[in-house]
Protein backbone atom coordinates (compact mmCIF):
# COMPACT_ATOMS: atom_id res chain seq x y z
CA UNK A 1 0.00 0.00 0.00
CA UNK A 2 1.42 3.33 0.60
CA UNK A 3 0.66 6.43 2.75
CA UNK A 4 -2.68 7.22 0.79
CA UNK A 5 -4.19 3.66 1.46
CA UNK A 6 -2.95 3.91 5.21
CA UNK A 7 -5.40 6.83 5.51
CA UNK A 8 -8.61 4.20 5.73
CA UNK A 9 -6.22 2.27 8.43
CA UNK A 10 -5.81 5.44 10.50
CA UNK A 11 -9.58 6.18 10.31
CA UNK A 12 -10.32 2.58 11.49
CA UNK A 13 -8.13 3.48 14.88
CA UNK A 14 -9.87 6.81 14.79
CA UNK A 15 -13.28 4.53 15.05
CA UNK A 16 -12.31 1.94 17.82
CA UNK A 17 -10.55 4.61 19.89
CA UNK A 18 -12.98 7.73 19.51
CA UNK A 19 -10.69 9.85 18.58
CA UNK A 20 -8.24 11.67 15.99
CA UNK A 21 -5.12 9.59 14.75
CA UNK A 22 -1.53 10.52 14.00
CA UNK A 23 1.21 8.68 12.56
CA UNK A 24 5.03 9.34 13.65
CA UNK A 25 7.64 6.75 12.72
CA UNK A 26 11.26 7.50 12.72
CA UNK A 27 13.10 4.22 10.56
CA UNK A 28 15.53 2.08 11.98
CA UNK A 29 16.11 0.49 8.76
CA UNK A 30 20.12 0.03 9.87
CA UNK A 31 22.30 2.30 8.00
CA UNK A 32 19.32 4.71 7.13
CA UNK A 33 18.71 5.55 11.03
CA UNK A 34 16.65 8.63 11.57
CA UNK A 35 15.31 9.75 14.58
CA UNK A 36 12.60 12.11 16.63
CA UNK A 37 14.20 16.11 15.34
CA UNK A 38 12.82 18.97 15.91
CA UNK A 39 12.57 19.84 12.63
CA UNK A 40 8.94 17.63 12.59
CA UNK A 41 7.82 20.06 14.32
CA UNK A 42 6.11 22.35 11.73
CA UNK A 43 4.68 19.31 9.87
CA UNK A 44 2.36 17.90 13.01
CA UNK A 45 1.28 21.92 13.29
CA UNK A 46 0.13 20.89 9.31
CA UNK A 47 -1.59 18.23 10.80
CA UNK A 48 -2.94 19.18 13.35
CA UNK A 49 -4.38 22.64 12.12
CA UNK A 50 -6.21 20.19 9.75
CA UNK A 51 -7.69 17.83 12.62
CA UNK A 52 -8.46 20.98 14.65
CA UNK A 53 -8.54 21.23 18.47
CA UNK A 54 -10.65 17.72 19.62
CA UNK A 55 -11.37 15.72 22.40
CA UNK A 56 -8.65 12.87 22.27
CA UNK A 57 -5.49 12.42 20.05
CA UNK A 58 -4.19 9.04 19.15
CA UNK A 59 -0.64 9.19 18.35
CA UNK A 60 0.99 5.68 16.94
CA UNK A 61 4.11 6.03 17.71
CA UNK A 62 7.44 3.94 16.26
CA UNK A 63 11.04 5.30 16.84
CA UNK A 64 14.04 4.33 18.57
CA UNK A 65 14.26 7.72 19.91
CA UNK A 66 16.27 11.21 19.51
CA UNK A 67 16.21 14.56 20.91
CA UNK A 68 14.62 14.66 24.33
CA UNK A 69 13.98 18.61 24.17
CA UNK A 70 12.12 17.56 20.57
CA UNK A 71 10.18 15.17 22.46
CA UNK A 72 9.19 17.61 24.64
CA UNK A 73 8.69 20.19 22.83
CA UNK A 74 5.84 17.38 20.50
CA UNK A 75 3.91 16.42 23.52
CA UNK A 76 3.72 19.75 24.88
CA UNK A 77 2.37 20.71 20.79
CA UNK A 78 -0.09 17.64 20.98
CA UNK A 79 -1.72 18.65 24.35
CA UNK A 80 -2.64 21.94 23.08
CA UNK A 81 -4.71 20.58 20.59
CA UNK A 82 -6.58 17.55 22.46
CA UNK A 83 -7.88 17.30 26.34
CA UNK A 84 -6.24 13.69 26.37
CA UNK A 85 -3.98 12.16 24.64
CA UNK A 86 -2.75 9.01 24.38
CA UNK A 87 -0.10 7.18 22.95
CA UNK A 88 -0.27 3.78 21.09
CA UNK A 89 2.95 1.41 20.58
CA UNK A 90 2.42 -1.27 18.00
CA UNK A 91 6.24 -2.22 17.97
CA UNK A 92 8.75 0.11 20.04
CA UNK A 93 8.81 3.64 21.58
CA UNK A 94 12.35 3.26 22.76
CA UNK A 95 14.51 6.56 24.76
CA UNK A 96 12.88 10.01 23.32
CA UNK A 97 9.87 8.06 22.23
CA UNK A 98 9.26 6.57 25.85
CA UNK A 99 9.33 10.21 26.80
CA UNK A 100 6.73 11.21 24.39
CA UNK A 101 4.70 7.90 26.32
CA UNK A 102 4.98 8.82 29.82
CA UNK A 103 3.56 12.24 28.91
CA UNK A 104 0.60 10.59 27.38
CA UNK A 105 -2.34 10.18 29.57
CA UNK A 106 -2.97 6.37 28.49
CA UNK A 107 -0.36 3.81 26.94
CA UNK A 108 -1.76 1.63 24.92
CA UNK A 109 0.31 -1.70 23.92
CA UNK A 110 0.43 -4.59 22.33
CA UNK A 111 1.55 -7.72 23.49
CA UNK A 112 5.16 -7.06 21.28
CA UNK A 113 5.20 -3.68 22.64
CA UNK A 114 8.21 -2.10 24.41
CA UNK A 115 9.62 0.95 25.62
CA UNK A 116 13.19 1.78 27.60
CA UNK A 117 15.16 3.86 29.52
CA UNK A 118 15.00 7.47 28.84
CA UNK A 119 19.08 8.39 29.79
CA UNK A 120 20.13 10.46 27.23
CA UNK A 121 23.09 10.00 25.06
CA UNK A 122 25.33 13.54 24.29
CA UNK A 123 26.79 14.45 21.05
CA UNK A 124 29.42 17.24 20.82
CA UNK A 125 31.70 18.12 18.79
CA UNK A 126 34.45 17.99 21.98
CA UNK A 127 33.56 14.12 22.58
CA UNK A 128 36.27 11.66 21.97
CA UNK A 129 37.16 10.96 18.34
CA UNK A 130 36.35 7.52 17.74
CA UNK A 131 39.85 5.28 16.85
CA UNK A 132 39.96 4.05 13.34
CA UNK A 133 37.31 6.49 12.38
CA UNK A 134 37.25 9.19 9.81
CA UNK A 135 38.62 12.59 11.32
CA UNK A 136 36.10 14.63 13.55
CA UNK A 137 33.92 11.43 13.42
CA UNK A 138 33.10 11.69 17.55
CA UNK A 139 32.19 8.99 20.33
CA UNK A 140 28.45 9.85 21.59
CA UNK A 141 28.51 9.77 24.99
CA UNK A 142 26.29 8.12 27.78
CA UNK A 143 24.96 10.00 30.65
CA UNK A 144 24.71 7.04 32.67
CA UNK A 145 28.07 5.48 31.46
CA UNK A 146 29.46 8.59 33.20
CA UNK A 147 27.96 8.21 36.52
CA UNK A 148 28.01 4.97 36.17
CA UNK A 149 32.58 5.61 36.15
CA UNK A 150 31.74 7.42 39.44
CA UNK A 151 29.82 5.02 41.18
CA UNK A 152 32.11 2.35 40.14
CA UNK A 153 34.78 4.30 41.88
CA UNK A 154 32.43 5.36 45.21
CA UNK A 155 31.76 1.89 45.57
CA UNK A 156 35.33 0.09 45.07
CA UNK A 157 37.57 2.43 46.51
CA UNK A 158 38.08 2.54 50.59
CA UNK A 159 36.95 5.39 52.94
CA UNK A 160 40.42 6.33 52.70
CA UNK A 161 40.32 6.79 48.56
CA UNK A 162 36.98 8.28 48.81
CA UNK A 163 38.30 11.10 50.88
CA UNK A 164 40.78 12.08 47.37
CA UNK A 165 38.22 11.12 44.25
CA UNK A 166 40.23 14.33 42.48
CA UNK A 167 42.73 12.18 40.68
CA UNK A 168 39.22 9.94 39.79
CA UNK A 169 37.68 13.42 38.40
CA UNK A 170 40.95 14.36 36.96
CA UNK A 171 41.33 11.15 34.73
CA UNK A 172 38.27 11.03 33.58
CA UNK A 173 38.46 14.79 32.78
CA UNK A 174 41.64 13.55 30.57
CA UNK A 175 39.54 11.04 28.38
CA UNK A 176 36.27 12.96 28.22
CA UNK A 177 36.06 16.96 28.03
CA UNK A 178 35.34 18.70 30.85
CA UNK A 179 32.60 20.96 28.57
CA UNK A 180 30.96 17.32 27.74
CA UNK A 181 31.15 16.30 31.12
CA UNK A 182 28.93 19.37 32.37
CA UNK A 183 26.78 18.98 29.54
CA UNK A 184 26.03 15.62 30.46
CA UNK A 185 25.87 16.54 34.16
CA UNK A 186 22.62 19.05 33.00
CA UNK A 187 21.12 16.82 30.05
CA UNK A 188 21.14 13.85 33.07
CA UNK A 189 18.97 16.76 35.88
CA UNK A 190 17.39 18.48 32.77
CA UNK A 191 15.23 14.46 31.82
CA UNK A 192 14.82 13.64 34.66
CA UNK A 193 13.08 16.96 35.29
CA UNK A 194 11.29 17.41 32.20
CA UNK A 195 10.21 13.05 33.19
CA UNK A 196 8.50 14.31 36.33
CA UNK A 197 6.90 17.07 34.56
CA UNK A 198 5.67 14.91 31.48
CA UNK A 199 4.53 12.03 34.16
CA UNK A 200 2.62 14.41 36.31
CA UNK A 201 -1.19 13.67 34.39
CA UNK A 202 -0.59 10.10 34.24
CA UNK A 203 0.57 9.15 37.59
CA UNK A 204 -0.74 11.08 40.29
CA UNK A 205 1.39 10.04 43.34
CA UNK A 206 4.87 11.52 43.39
CA UNK A 207 6.56 9.01 45.09
CA UNK A 208 5.31 6.26 42.07
CA UNK A 209 6.86 9.15 39.74
CA UNK A 210 10.30 9.22 41.51
CA UNK A 211 10.21 5.10 41.53
CA UNK A 212 9.58 4.90 37.49
CA UNK A 213 11.97 7.89 36.55
CA UNK A 214 14.54 6.37 38.72
CA UNK A 215 14.37 3.13 37.31
CA UNK A 216 13.80 4.82 33.48
CA UNK A 217 17.20 6.41 34.27
CA UNK A 218 19.75 4.48 35.74
CA UNK A 219 18.14 1.46 37.85
CA UNK A 220 17.43 -0.49 34.93
CA UNK A 221 21.11 -1.15 34.05
CA UNK A 222 21.21 -0.38 30.37
CA UNK A 223 19.91 2.06 27.96
CA UNK A 224 19.85 -1.48 25.81
CA UNK A 225 16.84 -2.90 28.47
CA UNK A 226 13.26 -2.82 27.17
CA UNK A 227 10.20 -2.88 29.22
CA UNK A 228 6.57 -5.01 27.68
CA UNK A 229 3.17 -3.72 29.11
CA UNK A 230 3.19 -6.18 31.86
CA UNK A 231 6.83 -4.60 33.81
CA UNK A 232 5.53 -1.31 32.28
CA UNK A 233 1.51 -1.60 34.15
CA UNK A 234 4.18 -2.75 37.08
CA UNK A 235 6.10 0.56 37.97
CA UNK A 236 2.27 1.68 37.56
CA UNK A 237 2.65 3.53 34.38
CA UNK A 238 -0.90 3.75 33.06
CA UNK A 239 -1.36 1.01 30.07
CA UNK A 240 -3.82 -0.37 28.32
CA UNK A 241 -3.77 -3.75 26.60
CA UNK A 242 -4.40 -3.17 23.29
CA UNK A 243 -7.93 -4.31 22.29
CA UNK A 244 -8.37 -7.52 20.29
CA UNK A 245 -10.14 -5.54 18.01
CA UNK A 246 -7.99 -2.81 17.08
CA UNK A 247 -5.08 -4.97 17.33
CA UNK A 248 -5.35 -6.20 13.26
CA UNK A 249 -5.40 -2.95 12.36
CA UNK A 250 -2.36 -1.97 14.10
CA UNK A 251 -0.41 -5.14 12.95
CA UNK A 252 -1.29 -4.00 9.00
CA UNK A 253 -0.57 -0.56 9.59
CA UNK A 254 2.96 -1.40 11.39
CA UNK A 255 3.33 -4.22 8.15
CA UNK A 256 2.63 -1.59 5.76
CA UNK A 257 4.99 1.29 6.64
CA UNK A 258 7.74 -1.32 7.59
CA UNK A 259 7.59 -3.01 4.23
CA UNK A 260 7.51 0.84 2.73
CA UNK A 261 10.39 1.88 4.33
CA UNK A 262 12.51 -1.75 4.26
CA UNK A 263 12.80 -1.85 7.76
CA UNK A 264 14.01 -5.46 7.84
CA UNK A 265 16.63 -4.75 4.64
CA UNK A 266 19.82 -3.20 5.87
CA UNK A 267 21.36 -0.33 3.70
CA UNK A 268 24.12 -1.85 2.15
CA UNK A 269 26.28 -3.54 -0.99
CA UNK A 270 24.33 -6.97 -0.54
CA UNK A 271 21.07 -5.67 -1.96
CA UNK A 272 22.83 -3.96 -4.83
CA UNK A 273 24.16 -5.27 -8.18
CA UNK A 274 28.04 -5.75 -8.67
CA UNK A 275 29.84 -3.17 -11.32
CA UNK A 276 26.63 -0.98 -11.58
CA UNK A 277 25.69 2.76 -10.69
CA UNK A 278 22.00 1.92 -8.85
CA UNK A 279 19.49 4.83 -8.34
CA UNK A 280 17.71 4.36 -4.80
CA UNK A 281 14.80 6.08 -3.11
CA UNK A 282 14.35 5.55 0.65
CA UNK A 283 11.72 6.74 2.61
CA UNK A 284 13.21 7.65 6.18
CA UNK A 285 10.12 9.13 8.31
CA UNK A 286 6.68 9.41 7.99
CA UNK A 287 3.88 11.47 9.64
CA UNK A 288 1.04 10.83 8.74
CA UNK A 289 -2.67 11.37 9.62
CA UNK A 290 -6.67 10.87 8.04
CA UNK A 291 -7.41 14.54 7.28
CA UNK A 292 -3.88 15.65 6.95
CA UNK A 293 -0.86 16.03 3.84
CA UNK A 294 0.94 13.23 4.71
CA UNK A 295 4.93 13.65 4.59
CA UNK A 296 7.79 11.75 4.31
CA UNK A 297 11.83 12.08 5.06
CA UNK A 298 13.33 11.09 1.45
CA UNK A 299 16.83 10.27 0.49
CA UNK A 300 17.51 9.76 -3.04
CA UNK A 301 20.99 9.20 -4.61
CA UNK A 302 23.01 6.37 -6.30
CA UNK A 303 24.58 3.34 -5.25
CA UNK A 304 27.99 2.20 -6.74
CA UNK A 305 29.73 -1.03 -6.34
CA UNK A 306 32.67 -1.79 -8.40
CA UNK A 307 35.17 -4.75 -8.64
CA UNK A 308 38.62 -3.74 -8.14
CA UNK A 309 41.79 -5.99 -9.20
CA UNK A 310 41.56 -9.89 -8.74
CA UNK A 311 41.72 -10.33 -4.74
CA UNK A 312 41.16 -6.79 -4.67
CA UNK A 313 37.80 -6.16 -3.30
CA UNK A 314 35.57 -3.79 -4.36
CA UNK A 315 34.88 -0.22 -4.04
CA UNK A 316 32.02 1.02 -2.86
CA UNK A 317 30.01 4.77 -3.05
CA UNK A 318 27.21 6.75 -2.26
CA UNK A 319 26.02 9.79 -3.94
CA UNK A 320 23.22 11.38 -2.27
CA UNK A 321 21.39 13.75 -5.00
CA UNK A 322 18.45 14.43 -2.83
CA UNK A 323 16.76 14.81 0.75
CA UNK A 324 14.26 15.98 2.42
CA UNK A 325 10.77 16.44 3.51
CA UNK A 326 8.13 15.61 0.84
CA UNK A 327 4.47 15.95 0.98
CA UNK A 328 3.03 13.03 -0.68
CA UNK A 329 0.63 13.19 -3.21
Amino acid sequence: MGATERKALLTNIEKARNSRALLYVTGDRQGQETIIHPEVLDHFVDHLDAIGVTNRISLILYTRGGDGMAAWSLLNLLRMFCDDLEVIVPVKAHSAGTMMAIGADNIVMTKQATLSPIDPSINHPLAPQIQGAPVGTRASVSVEAINGYLSLARDTLTDEGKAALGPVMLDLARQVHPLVLGDTYRRRQQTQSMAERLLSPQVKNAEDRKKIISFLSSDSGSHDYTLNRREAAALKLRITKCPARLYPTLRALYHDFRDEMMLRTPFNASQFPPNAVTPFRNVRAVIESSVGTAVQFVTEGNFLRQNLAPNQGEAVSVEITAEGWRTVP
